[in-house]
């Protein structure tokens, strides 16, 4: 067990000092706030291989705050920009951080410290990890153990900070998992909470873990606390310093005091200044919580063979936001810009430390609907996108990431493009605001819906249990698959999630084209018992249904329109044609379609596996111009 000592080491000392001065009316009675102080709480027994935390204690929100090490066998420093530094100790030796940090006021602080860490005779727990989160924010925290034993039992205890409401994971297995929300504070408020592991051979191991509280300033009437249901995190910060938009990301796309859309003026579409963007110019508009989430997205842009499309498609946003704590991914037309779960780009182990592994709040939406409908993409007769387990602690291959993140991004910037489509970026004005133009403009999806309209209003219906949480009625809860394969199969959708809003189907149609196009991936749709099937067994199921005759030409239209230049009917028919499964035999047994007839050419390179799932997508709430 870890342990670590309260205020260890508070050797803080003022740098410079910036700004600040009197806010009074200038009457000589008022006070300039006092300075800023700082002081770091660490560890003070440590053993080779534990998972550990610096906690910069400094009351408020901060400008920037960045540690580095001095001393001791090199350390994966993935959270160098937070108030918590949590890592692993990588062997034994003695250890130097120090941390610097600038107040909103412009003071300048920094502290060092230091500790020694011993030999390990034993694997450890590791309770991961430590981390900042805003009051009312949800945290997570997982326990770890990689020694040779199993683990048959995981308690929890909260050692200090105040009572909350707990959950855990609902697998069946060990509570690895917790989950609660933190607490509204008045100051900053440290939690620690200790995950006991019980072995197979009756032993007992044991970690600490460290949650920060902070007490900000929380708008409740703005747009993410009111209408995006959440408090985001208050460690976001451009990702490069010298971007000239570096202000207007910080106040306009992810905080908790935003409640108005920032002009075009202000953030303007990227488009508008650079109709073809470059990697440098799509940097510039990039918001992150942890610095390897941009990095990692600078690699996206720089390796991938989508990257093309990529940047084109993100001329059509105000701004890229990557956190640990956004999910699921979305856009948003308040802002105009995309929010991308860091899920979906973590290379490291120590990287994927760092999210939040909340499920997704529609994790039960449907669960008492007697059929499920899964969808996946296959290539060379492969699953095409890998799962990782957090516990194995395993490097994810570039091209998994890749995989995983050229789909939602092709989904997310079909949504940007839906309403900021490139013919209208000449037609903005600065006095606009994305909020503003997309009530006053329809999207281009909406002719598409009138032109090709969906005709199932039962699937239409199902929907919004499965997607937005409304309750079932006995009737939907009565449905079987071969009901639902009447309301689905000769209808135009398609997926499932396509009866969600006019927006997802035109989405979801442009992504299945893209990833057919640029990597050869085809697109699944089932349709199983979602009771009594512990085998998974298909009572539908079709490949490429994006590609069959009856919805071809819509899929041409949503192409056209975000884009024209492609030609769109010759790709149409040089792409692989659809193919059922066979029924009653597994989904993943379905895998292997080579006796298909309609298949109309060969896919090539190999790739790996994804869980069977809903699509990890989220359309925020609409809001009127006034809000």
């Amino acid at each position: 067990m870890k342990k670590i000592g309260l205020f260890a080491i508070a050797l803080p000392f003022i740098l410079t000092a910036c700004g600040g001065g009197n806010s009074g009316s200038g009457d000589g009675d008022s006070q300039p706030p006092p300075p800023p102080s700082l002081s770091i709480q660490g560890p003070t027994d440590v053993t080779q291989g534990q998972s550990v935390a610096l906690i910069a204690l400094s009351e408020g929100e901060l400008a920037s705050i960045s540690w580095r090490q001095n001393a001791g066998p090199s350390v994966d420093m993935q959270t160098s920009q937070s108030q918590v530094l949590a890592f692993e100790i990588p062997e034994a030796g003695n250890y130097v951080f120090e941390v610097q940090l600038q107040s909103q006021s412009g003071q300048q602080l920094n502290a060092q410290y230091s500790f020694s860490a011993q030999q390990a005779s034993t694997p450890s727990a590791n309770l991961r990890l430590d981390h900042v989160v805003a009051e009312g924010a949800k945290v997570s925290l997982r326990a770890d153990y990689t020694g040779p034993q199993q683990v048959t039992a995981i308690t929890w205890q909260r050692v200090s900070g105040p009572a909350v409401t707990t959950s855990h994971n609902q697998d069946g297995g060990p509570q690895h998992l917790l989950f609660y929300d933190a607490p509204r504070v008045t100051a900053d408020t440290l939690m620690q909470w200790q995950a006991t592991l019980t072995l197979d051979d009756g032993s007992q191991v044991s970690d600490n873990a460290y949650v920060l509280v902070k007490n900000l300033d929380i708008n409740s009437e703005g747009f993410f606390p009111k209408y995006a249901s959440r408090i985001v995190t208050s460690e976001v910060h451009p990702y490069r310093a010298d971007s000239p938009y570096a202000a207007a990301l910080k106040d306009c796309v992810y905080n908790n005091r935003l409640a108005s859309a920032c002009s075009f003026a202000r953030l303007p579409l990227l488009g508008t200044k650079q109709p073809n963007p470059s990697i440098d110019d799509v940097l510039d508009r990039l918001l992150v919580s942890h610095r390897w989430m941009g990095d990692n997205f600078k690699r996206f842009l720089e390796q991938s063979e989508t990257a093309p499309d990529i940047l084109k498609l993100l001329a059509a946003t105000t701004a890229i936001v990557i956190t640990y704590d956004t999910r699921p991914s979305f856009y948003w037309t308040a802002t105009g810009a995309i929010y991308l779960d860091a899920a979906n780009l973590w290379l490291t182990p120590t990287q994927r430390d760092v999210l939040n592994d909340q499920p997704d709040y529609r994790t039960d939406f449907g669960k008492d609907l007697a059929f499920t409908m899964p969808w996946r993409y296959v290539k060379n007769q492969q699953s095409f996108l890998v799962s990782y387990p957090a516990a194995l602690r395993q490097t994810r291959a570039f091209r998994d990431m890749e995989a995983q993140l050229t789909w939602l991004l092709y989904h997310e910037l079909a949504h940007a493009n839906d309403y900021f489509a490139w013919h209208r970026w000449a037609g903005l004005r600065e006095s606009d605001n994305p909020l503003s133009f997309s009530n006053a403009n329809a999207p281009s999806s909406r002719h598409v819906s009138q032109q090709y309209a969906l005709q199932s209003e039962a699937m239409r219906s199902l929907a919004q249990v499965s997607f937005s949480g409304q309750a079932a009625t006995a009737t939907q809860k009565a449905y079987l698959p071969m009901d639902i394969e009447q309301f689905f199969v000769p209808d135009v959708a398609t997926d499932y999630y396509s009866y969600t809003s006019e927006r997802e189907d035109f989405a979801l149609a442009f992504q299945h084209f893209m990833m057919a196009l640029r990597l050869g991936a085809e697109a699944d749709v089932g349709i199983l018992a979602s009771l009594n099937n512990p085998q998974a067994l298909v009572s539908w199921g079709q490949r490429n249904r994006h590609n069959s005759d009856a919805i071809r030409p819509r899929v041409k239209a949503v192409v056209e329109s975000i884009f024209p230049e492609l030609d769109a009917t010759t790709i149409q028919l040089q792409l692989p044609g659809p193919q059922l499964m066979r029924r009653n035999e597994s989904w993943w047994d379905n895998l292997v379609l080579e006796d298909a007839p309609q298949r109309s050419r060969e896919v090539g390179e190999n790739k790996i596996t994804q869980p069977m799932n809903g699509p990890n997508l989220w359309h925020p709430p609409g809001l009127s111009a006034d809000n």
